[in-house]
């Protein structure tokens, strides 16, 4: 049997062969009558392999649009390698865009979707919560799935950590060790996880009848630098923590800087506790106890429910929590 060539559809369907080429790339630039037009000629004479051509007459690119944080930070890089994982496991690619939020960025980001080289998006913060850029694909009921927004975002699902939970487990687990002057470092104050983590110390205070020192309560802004300058800050009090637990891993690694450049050891001298359980503190001369933030599972479920939006599929609830879990290490010793 003769072998169709992209002359013959073209012929068949009036137009040049640029133009069907146009169409199988699946370029913007060509009309959605030329589109449909050209699209019955290749399905007609099955052109493609059906699976391509099911692509094309649904419109579907088995393509998905990953929108992260600042490229380099661990959070990141982690998210980013399970995403990828489990979208090429489905057969679908991921296009990794890492933005700031600013209104050029937004618009970079909404031509990903109008030329068609998306089906839908993941954001993580702080895209999850760019409200010019949210209103638009809600508009055009364009699936999207959100992991830790700043807030519930009309009809998107959503997909996060049980944040508040950890940090009770962290500051329960300091308590049970004999602990009761623990610091903390927060991390943005404006982000809900934040908050939360933040809720969960002082529940764990309030239910084990510590009183509450503002003293010990340090903002940080997720970064090395705020945790080396707060545990600095804490460790200039008279009366002195015995413990920190930063509300994640980079400000406790600017923690325990901090702590050695004063020469000071961890733990005989103060205890360090983290939120992230990011690869690299687990290969720490004292690797640190940290609360482990389910980023392999985060990634598993928002891809999962971005594919049955993609496919239609009807979703149940719209808010999906990752437990979080203590991962005991070397960093954190018991009081007599």
């Amino acid at each position: 049997m003769e072998k169709t060539t992209i002359y013959q559809i073209a012929k068949k369907a009036g137009v040049s062969p640029k133009t069907v080429s146009r169409v199988i790339n699946n370029e913007p630039t060509v009309s959605k009558e030329t589109f449909g037009k050209v699209l019955k000629v290749i399905e007609e004479t099955n052109f493609f392999p059906n699976i391509s051509a099911q692509r094309l007459s649904s419109n579907r690119l088995k393509s998905i649009g990953l929108i992260i944080p600042r490229l380099g930070s661990p959070y990141a890089s982690e998210i980013i390698s399970v995403i990828l994982g489990k979208c090429k496991r489905c057969g679908y690619i991921s296009v990794v865009y890492p933005i700031e939020n600013n209104e050029k960025e937004s618009k970079k980001i909404l031509a990903l979707y109008l030329e068609r080289h998306v089906d839908g998006f993941i954001f993580a913060p702080p895209g999850s919560d760019d409200k010019v850029l949210l209103d638009f694909l809600e508009k055009r009921k364009v699936p999207t799935i959100l992991i830790t927004p700043n807030k519930p975002y009309h009809d998107f699902y959503i997909v996060k950590a049980t944040d508040r939970m950890g940090g009770l487990q962290a500051t329960n687990y300091l308590i049970g060790l004999g602990h009761r002057k623990i610091a903390i470092i927060t991390c943005m104050p404006n982000r809900t996880f934040a908050k939360e983590r933040l809720a969960g110390y002082k529940e764990a205070l309030v239910s084990h009848d510590i009183r509450l020192n503002k003293s010990f309560i340090q903002k940080g802004d997720n970064s090395f630098r705020s945790g080396f300058l707060a545990t600095r800050e804490f460790m200039s009090l008279v009366d002195k923590p015995t413990s920190i637990f930063a509300s994640n891993d980079e400000m406790a690694l600017g923690a325990e800087s901090a702590i050695y450049k004063m020469g000071l050891k961890i733990p005989d001298d103060i205890s360090l506790i983290g939120f992230d359980d990011i690869t690299l503190v687990s290969e720490l001369s004292v690797p640190l106890t940290t609360i482990k933030q389910p980023v392999e599972e985060i990634g598993d479920v928002a891809v999962s429910l971005l594919i049955q939006l993609i496919e239609k599929k009807d979703i149940g609830k719209k808010v999906y929590e990752i437990p979080t879990e203590l991962v005991i290490r070397s960093s954190c010793k018991k009081l007599v």
